[in-house]
């Protein structure tokens, strides 16, 4: 009990020591801090001092750095060839990045040129051309789209001349009946005619067909037409059978000798 005691007294003897110096220290300080602010500043002339110069900053020197070392380049390798026999040279095709082909070591041989293939010359003269536009404009007169023909070989019934179908019946216009005719015929059929190439003035003859149908010789056949001095013979015998019918224009006509007797 009595060294607890003593440890402790000595424990109590070093915290007053301890606060003694600690004030001690505090008052040195205060002493020197009075007397640095009781102390008159002295005044700083500050036009008498000459300004520092400019601090000169010199640049560092450039270092050259080594380029870097190209790629290596990469070619193919041309084989080597065998000797060739004597009178002929191998033939290579190569070189970098280039596969080479195949070892030619004899002659090459060069094939013939080709003859030029024959231009196509378009026929000259009247061709058949078919038209899907057909007009018929007037007794075998009929217009394809802009172009105006008239049925060749065939002589139609003039404007104003008049048709009777019967001896007692009233007449009736024969161009016009012979242009209905011709329009119940072609009604929206097209036409295949054969023309020149270069256009003419006006209605230009033609041979028109639908078909088999010559329609000029069909017009002949029902009467409503009759054929001209240069048309075939095959004209004159449709008019010789329209005439004994009595079918169109020769309605009121008298009929030609020889014709068969009608039933």
């Amino acid at each position: 009990m009595t060294r607890t005691l003593q440890i402790a007294a000595l424990l109590l003897v070093a915290v007053i020591l301890a606060g003694i110096v600690t004030l001690v220290m505090d008052g040195g300080e205060s002493v020197r801090l009075g007397a640095g602010a009781s102390a008159p500043a002295q005044p700083i002339a500050a036009a008498s001092r000459p300004l520092p110069a400019p601090e000169t900053i010199t640049p560092s020197p450039k270092i050259a750095r080594p380029l870097p070392e190209p790629a290596p380049l990469v070619t193919s390798t041309v084989p080597t060839t065998p000797e060739a026999p004597p009178g002929s040279l191998p033939r290579i095709v190569g070189g970098p990045g280039i596969s080479p082909g195949p070892l030619v070591t004899g002659v090459l041989e060069r094939e013939a040129p080709k003859a030029p293939e024959p231009v196509a010359v378009p026929p000259s003269g009247p061709q058949w051309k078919t038209y899907s536009q057909v007009v018929v404009i007037g007794a075998g007169i009929m217009n394809l789209g802009g172009r105006k023909v008239q049925l060749d070989g065939i002589i139609v019934p003039a404007s104003g001349s008049t048709c009777h179908t019967a001896p007692d019946e009233p007449g009736f216009d024969c161009a016009f009946l012979s242009m209905q005719a011709l329009r119940q015929r072609i009604r929206a059929r097209g036409v295949e005619c054969r023309l020149d190439t270069v256009e003419h003035v006006g209605a230009e003859p033609a041979s028109c067909r639908i078909g088999q149908t010559d329609l000029a010789a069909w017009l002949v056949e029902q009467g409503w037409a009759a054929p001209a001095e240069d048309a075939p013979d095959e004209y004159r015998a449709a008019e010789r059978e329209a005439r004994c019918a009595g079918a169109g224009i020769w309605a009121a006509a008298t009929r030609p000798d020889g014709c068969p007797v009608r039933q």
